[in-house]
């Protein structure tokens, strides 16, 4: 085995793989906060926002739109059970995330359509079809 004298300390090499992997990994807060990927398509009839959620219970997941702006927010919390073990990695995100989207004027916010599977939110919000005002004119 591997072994780094310090002063008043030897390190062995799964110890500084562990040191390693501490100073290059996320500490902050906000660098560990939840950021859900989002894949969002358009077709002639509808739009649609697929969001990548996995952990969170549907009851934790809040949906609205006020003003033109579409928001998916929610929060996962830390359940697991404090005790006398060490843990050297935990790559696991918890915290509130939140995901705004501007919607166009043609998004038809009173229909949206949301469904919930396997850590997927899925949205689909229906593209308002254009009134077209055709006025026949009979010619006199």
């Amino acid at each position: 085995m591997d072994i780094i004298t310090y002063p008043h300390r030897q390190l062995s090499a799964f110890d500084r793989f562990i040191n390693s992997w501490f100073e290059n990994s996320l500490s902050t807060t906000e660098e560990r906060s939840i950021i859900p990927a989002v894949d969002v398509e358009t077709t002639d009839k509808e739009y649609a926002i697929t969001a990548e959620i996995p952990g969170i219970d549907k009851k934790d997941v809040h949906i609205e739109v006020n003003d033109g702006v579409l928001t998916i927010s929610g929060e996962k919390s830390d359940k697991r059970e404090k005790s006398d073990e060490h843990s050297y990695v935990c790559e696991r995100r918890f915290g509130s995330f939140s995901r705004r989207f501007s919607l166009p004027k043609d998004a038809d916010t009173d229909h949206i359509n949301a469904q919930y599977a396997n850590g997927v939110l899925a949205l689909t919000i229906p593209r308002k079809q254009e009134k077209k005002n055709i006025k026949k004119i009979n010619i006199q």
